[in-house]
């Protein structure tokens, strides 16, 4: 995880804690970029970590943070500014080595989606899928992992709301409201007649209906 600072005057002890996390997560780093498939994004990591150690980006954070628990208040800004920047770098490995998972999940999101409103979506739907396919290979193509992040979670959304149209799912959860005694609502002959709108509304196969009922 990157660090964004402390925003004030970090005390010594804080910033030594958060070099020990961020010399951690270098370590895993380098374990990771050793065992992933991807030699692309291996050889990237490795340029990525010998910078910080050619650097000497730690030695000199740990000289700032002695110099910060001696009194020295510039000596803690800059090493809140130094860890800022190792983070930065080590935030740019980490993504380096989760792009290729991240590209996996979104193209399986996206069939899977794509199965999902072949079956239960409507035109709207189609169109919006056809836009995050756009959006998911311009994100894929410029390696964009912010932007396919959102891809997949718009793909996600997306699946969801389709999947609302299932008529069974809505069955089941009439049906279930249905089994509730007349007392476990606040109004009884207003939920009677929220449960019969919407099974008159799944026997139409009207998907959004059943679901607008449900959310009244």
């Amino acid at each position: 995880m990157g660090w964004s600072g402390t925003g004030m005057l970090a005390e010594p002890e804080t910033l030594a804690k958060e070099l020990e996390a961020q010399k951690a997560r270098a370590r895993d780093l380098d374990a990771r970029r050793r065992t992933t498939t991807d030699t692309t994004a291996a050889d990237r990591v490795e340029t990525l970590l010998n910078e910080t150690r050619g650097q000497g980006v730690v030695d000199e954070i740990e000289r700032l943070v002695d110099a910060s628990r001696g009194g020295e208040a510039d000596a803690g800004k800059t090493a809140d500014e130094r860890l800022k920047e190792l983070a930065a770098k080590l935030d740019m490995a980490e993504g380096l080595l989760e792009w290729p998972e991240l590209v996996t999940n979104a193209r399986r999101a996206y069939e899977q989606t794509d199965q999902e409103v072949s079956r239960y979506g409507n035109p709207q739907d189609r169109a919006e899928l056809e836009e995050l396919e756009t959006r998911m290979n311009a994100a894929i193509r410029d390696q964009n992992p912010e932007s396919l992040r959102a891809v997949l979670t718009d793909l996600q959304q997306l699946g969801g709301r389709a999947m609302a149209r299932d008529p069974s799912m809505w069955i089941q959860a009439l049906q279930e409201m249905a089994s509730f005694p007349p007392g476990s609502y606040s109004d009884p002959s207003v939920a009677q007649r929220l449960i019969r709108v919407g099974m008159e509304a799944v026997m139409r196969k009207d998907g959004d209906g059943v679901q607008a009922n449900q959310d009244s």
